[in-house]
């Protein structure tokens, strides 16, 4: 929290919101203070995802309003992109543990198995929702439509 603070402060006397020309240093600095909270939180072995999760709520609240409209625009796709590429490894990541890490000798392939098996149960209530709501739906009704900005 205190990183989202000095953050906030930061902004409002640098004023870089006035300056066109400085739009790409007010996303450079709104990655600054959230990674500097980290490093000090693990430095002071705490936890660096919540100084990271504090951060970015303090951030949000008191930060953003010290942005240029282009900068709130250029930051929240940028902060997308890196929550979908550190999403994308993890998951990567885990489906290869599940095959190439033999923790136990010719249990591998019985873990993929339940693993893959306890994610689709865990998915079930969706895909019975779906066929149920299909069900008792008339000809004339029509889905809500999908937001374009998803």
């Amino acid at each position: 929290a205190v990183g989202g603070i000095l953050s906030s402060l930061t902004f409002k006397l640098l004023d870089l919101r006035h300056h066109d020309e400085m739009l790409y240093m007010e996303a450079a600095l709104s990655f600054v203070f959230p990674w500097c909270a980290y490093f000090v939180a693990e430095a002071s072995e705490l936890s660096g995802i919540v100084s990271i999760m504090s951060c970015g709520m303090v951030m949000a609240t008191y930060t953003r309003p010290n942005f240029s409209p282009r900068a709130v625009r250029l930051t929240a796709r940028a902060y997308k992109v890196v929550a979908l590429i550190a999403e994308t490894f993890v998951f990567v990541y885990l489906g290869m543990a599940t095959i190439t890490f033999p923790i136990f000798t010719y249990t591998v392939w019985h873990f993929f198995f339940w693993a893959t098996l306890a994610c689709f149960v865990g998915r079930l209530h969706i895909y019975i929702g779906s066929f149920l709501t299909n069900c008792f739906r008339d000809a004339t009704s029509k889905p809500p439509p999908i937001s374009p900005a998803y």
